[in-house]
């Protein structure tokens, strides 16, 4: 018996039983009103009360993600009462939803409901992890950078089987090792590219904007 009847087999039926909520299970909704780059610390309090008046706590497949001038939370259709509810009592009028999660990057929304739900939820809820320990604040870069550590080698090493089943030229750990360390490399770069085409736009908007309100003065 080979490696994919074995996982047919034994495997698939787990996971078609644990995994995935339906599509239309998950909504989110994106909140303009305390949520922006302008105000990092209102930012972080709207946060923190929106997840504790919502009780997201019991939500298996909560996250947020920041997106510059709003963000977005992504939380279980029972919950979506309480989330608006929550925003309503905390006065944040400058929202827009609840809606549909709809994604657009490739990788995400191949594996939206079997693997990134449940990603992004550990991930969020990590964050409230840390945010409640204080002993933590003294060296937030250690912390941040031990923890990404750990999730992205997991990855890796889980995959090491994944990689011999396909074909990838990787015979042993310390070959895996290496794959880890090449493709962890490009992922930096390119995330450096990105972040300085990011603040590119982004300067170059607010230069625009200041041009435009000195015209109107």
């Amino acid at each position: 018996m080979n490696y994919h009847e074995l996982l047919k087999e034994y495997v698939v039926p787990i996971i078609d039983k644990i995994r995935k909520p339906k599509p239309d299970d998950v909504l989110e909704i994106e909140v303009y009103s305390g949520f922006n780059d302008n105000s990092v610390h209102e930012t972080l309090g709207n946060l923190i009360e929106l997840y504790a008046t919502a009780k997201l706590e019991n939500d298996p497949q909560w996250h947020f993600f920041f997106e510059g001038d709003f963000t977005v939370f992504r939380f279980s259709r029972k919950f979506a009462d309480k989330v608006e509810k929550a925003l309503k009592e905390m006065n944040l009028k400058g929202y827009v939803g609840p809606k549909e999660w709809v994604e657009s990057t490739y990788v995400t929304k191949r594996f939206q409901y079997t693997l990134f739900v449940n990603l992004f939820h550990v991930i969020s809820e990590g964050v409230m992890t840390i945010l409640l320990d204080k002993n933590r604040a003294e060296d937030m870069d250690y912390y941040i950078a031990s923890i990404a550590e750990r999730m992205i080698h997991a990855w890796f090493n889980h995959n090491l089987c994944s990689a011999m089943v396909f074909g990838k030229n990787i015979s042993n750990f310390d070959s895996c090792q290496m794959w880890e360390a090449m493709i962890v490399s490009g992922i930096g770069l390119d995330r450096a590219r990105y972040a300085g085409k990011y603040e590119y736009v982004r300067a170059l908007q607010k230069v625009r904007k200041d041009k435009e309100n000195g015209e109107q003065d």
